[in-house]
């Protein structure tokens, strides 16, 4: 953790509480809140999609585009989905 100045993220929860995440700067800090903490639930965008697909849904934002239609679209949770799994097809016919 030192080596990477803590932007590594831990692996596993127990290790999310090495000092340098309260140290490093500037400003001192800097890092403590990237370690999902407290209620936060670590995901990985994608999974359990192969590596093929789920770094086109990271690099496309397709996740943070489906939560958009639903928060900032008004479309209803089930219509966000639909639009997902027609974009997930795209992918998996290039």
């Amino acid at each position: 953790m030192n080596t990477s100045t803590g932007f590594d993220l831990p692996v596993f929860e127990k290790l999310s509480d090495f000092k340098i995440y309260e140290e490093e700067g500037p400003p001192k800090g800097t890092n403590y809140n990237m370690v999902p903490r407290g209620d936060v639930i670590p995901s990985i965008v994608g999974y359990p999609a192969p590596l093929k697909i789920g770094t086109q849904m990271w690099a496309q934002a397709t996740i943070c585009k489906m939560i958009a239609q639903c928060t900032q679209s008004g479309k209803s949770i089930e219509a966000a989905m639909d639009w997902a799994e027609s974009e997930i097809e795209g992918m998996l016919r290039s």
